[in-house]
């Protein structure tokens, strides 16, 4: 026997600590604490009476086993693991996202539930990639060797991006000296491969769309909205000024820029519905959900078959951001306007925006006025949608 908790206890004895012994006499169980054999004292000393209370004799034990030092080898270990648990990099992610993520801001705001969710997927890869991992041992030619194995330039980036921004803040807290994922040198991204969408191609595509998709894609055209901040325009976003009030998701967390009110009179540049204005447009949109027969606060409406809840949506009426993408590339399809292209050559439906801009430019309107309805704080970003419309022609010299 160690310590008095060597030998293998009796199976009555077995729930309690170690060194606490019940005894019944006359239905009645008495808790006795033997002292380890280790401390010195008088063989009438060995056994100490705690009493019948189960619940104080079991913390008595607790406390007396400690004072002893039993399981100081054991405490020590488990300490040991438990302080160099940070080290390990699977568990440093998870404090990461738990804990350090959440905290972040840009310009005062968090990070959008949506831009939280990709980072989670992006650090479970990690996870994935490297268990039972540390800083020590993750060397840069894992890192390196991870990064070129994932399919595109871009998507290198945002994984190298989240990896140093994990090993900075792992820097600050001593698990490790250097940033690894910044010293990796990515490849430069392919050119774009997608051909702008022109006007005739918008015209071919909205005679096949649904009128739902037709309403979408006249938003996406004169609005320039993502996706995501077209699905989410509501009736209700007029107010008694005559104004729509209307926040830029991607950008909200740059500044004022992506707060922006647009009168209910604003000039449609091109609508194939024929509606003038943006209110007109609102409009339409109303009386097709009057004719279906059921009420969405949304612009963007349907009657799904079933309804089920999805992250994508904040309303049963509403389609996800993919059931919109997904209606614009087979409406295109059927189209057969750009049947030539491959599939990843084609004009999705976010490029409508940039055929918004370029109608714009070709009007007359400035680039600062773009800027402001995109909600853009550089306008360097602006002028990147400008670009690809139209070929420059050269004239030979008489």
């Amino acid at each position: 026997e160690d310590q008095g908790v060597g030998r293998r206890r009796l199976a009555k004895h077995r729930g309690l600590p170690d060194n606490l012994y019940g005894r019944n006499i006359k239905g009645t169980v008495y808790f006795q604490y033997k002292v380890p054999k280790h401390i010195d004292v008088p063989g009438n000393q060995r056994w100490q009476s705690l009493g019948s209370d189960e619940t104080q004799a079991r913390d008595a034990a607790r406390q007396l086993n400690q004072q002893f030092g039993l399981g100081a080898d054991l405490v020590s270990r488990v300490l040991a693991r438990v302080e160099g648990a940070d080290n390990d990099f699977c568990h440093y992610v998870d404090h990461y996202l738990a804990d350090l993520l959440p905290e972040k801001r840009i310009n005062g705001q968090p990070f959008s539930p949506d831009t939280i969710s990709e980072y989670t997927r992006i650090c479970s890869n990690f996870k994935k990639q490297w268990p039972g991992k540390t800083f020590a041992t993750l060397k840069q030619a894992d890192i390196a060797n991870y990064l070129n194995g994932l399919s595109t330039p871009n998507v290198k980036k945002k994984h190298r991006t989240r990896l140093s921004d994990i090993y900075k803040h792992a820097i600050s807290d001593g698990l490790t000296k250097e940033n690894l994922p910044l010293n990796i040198v990515l490849p430069s991204p392919k050119p774009v491969e997608r051909h702008r969408l022109s006007l005739d191609g918008y015209k071919a595509i909205f005679k096949h769309a649904s009128p739902r998709d037709q309403v979408t894609m006249e938003l996406a055209l004169n609005l320039m909205n993502r996706r995501k901040d077209i699905q989410s325009w509501r009736f209700d976003d007029k107010k008694d000024d005559g104004y729509y009030y209307k926040i830029i998701s991607k950008t909200k967390k740059r500044g004022k820029e992506s707060y922006i009110r647009i009168p209910a009179d604003f000039p449609l540049i091109h609508s194939e519905l024929s509606c003038q204005t943006l209110d007109e447009l609102m409009e339409y949109s109303r009386e097709l959900m009057k004719k279906a027969g059921y009420i969405s606060p949304y612009a963007l409406h349907y009657k799904p078959r079933q309804r089920r809840p999805s992250k994508d949506k904040q309303h049963w009426t509403q389609p996800t951001r993919d059931t919109m993408s997904r209606a614009f590339s087979e409406a295109l399809v059927k189209s057969g306007y750009y049947q030539h292209l491959t599939a990843a050559e084609r004009p999705t439906l976010h490029e409508c925006i940039a055929l918004g801009e370029h109608l714009l430019e070709k009007a007359g309107y400035p680039e600062e006025y773009i800027q402001a309805l995109r909600g853009h704080r550089n306008i360097e970003t602006t002028r990147k949608y400008l670009e690809g419309h139209e070929w420059t022609t050269i004239e030979v010299p008489k």
